[in-house]
């Protein structure tokens, strides 16, 4: 049996001043592979193909379930980046409480396309990418939807 890897994160790493803004275009890059890998199993399934293994001391198991596929799917794109990764994943999370309020409903539509497809507006994830958190690793709802009417004016005023 192969030696697990195991990551010491360092103790400051969920403080929102220490995860830093992501570059749009490659959020919304990896925002799109993550999604695509979360949808279907693969057929080499390491979450299935575990036996009877059970976690050790310290450790987790996670189970093959859509939310997970995405996670690391997201964590091969920013490989050893723990940072980067963390970052992300707040931004992915702090994004899905915005989904709640019903002022999101203005920013995204379903697919005409894609059957269960979700269109978001680009200028959700332009801003999302570099939001500031609050001390929860939430984005403050207010300041996060003037910021997006912002951007898709700019986006608007380019094309």
């Amino acid at each position: 049996m192969a030696k697990r890897k195991h990551t010491t994160l360092p103790a400051d790493l969920f403080h929102p001043e220490a995860l830093p803004a992501i570059d749009p275009e490659r959020f919304g890059f990896i925002f799109e592979f993550a999604s695509a890998s979360s949808d279907k199993t693969a057929p080499t399934n390491p979450f299935r193909d575990r036996g009877d293994a059970k976690p050790g001391p310290g450790e987790i198991m996670f189970s093959d379930i859509p939310l997970n596929r995405f996670a690391f799917s997201v964590k091969e794109q920013f490989g050893d980046d723990i940072r980067g990764y963390a970052s992300f994943m707040s931004r992915w999370f702090a994004l899905l409480d915005l989904t709640q309020d019903e002022r999101m409903a203005r920013w995204n539509c379903k697919s005409d396309e894609i059957p269960g497809l979700i269109a978001v507006h680009p200028a959700v994830f332009d801003v999302i990418a570099s939001a500031p958190f609050q001390k929860d690793l939430k984005f403050d709802a207010d300041e996060v939807f003037a910021m997006i009417e912002r951007r898709a004016r700019e986006l608007e005023d380019e094309d």
